[in-house]
């Protein structure tokens, strides 16, 4: 996903956007997870 906004990203997932965010009912069919987050920038 591509978020306008750190603060937009917070909206949807809180504080704790260093971490991943599965949906609970899809736990079970994710093996494992990892994020990385970058700054765009128009060049």
């Amino acid at each position: 996903m591509v978020w306008e906004s750190l603060e937009a990203l917070k909206a949807f997932v809180g504080e704790d956007y260093h971490s991943p965010h599965i949906d609970p009912a899809e736990s079970e069919l994710v093996e494992s997870r990892s994020i990385k987050h970058y700054d765009l920038v128009e060049g």
